[in-house]
């Protein structure tokens, strides 16, 4: 299983990268099949009671960036 720590290691590198891709020219395409390629990872082993707190992360990376319709 995956740590909190881990978890949030993953978050910030998602975030620190979605402006270097913008930067490079990457469309919202580009943007929701790169942040799928994350999320897959990233619940990947996710014990339960860490779940939902994730969720709620990877939901407000996606409005924040307006990725995947958000």
């Amino acid at each position: 299983m995956k740590t909190r720590s881990e978890l949030q290691l993953i978050i910030n590198d998602l975030e620190a990268s979605i402006p270097h891709w913008t930067e490079k020219g990457a469309d919202e395409v580009d943007l929701a099949m790169a942040f799928a390629d994350v999320a897959d990872d990233a619940f990947e082993n996710v014990a339960i009671e860490d779940y939902e707190w994730l969720r709620v992360k990877m939901f407000d990376i996606q409005a924040h960036y307006g990725i995947g319709g958000q």
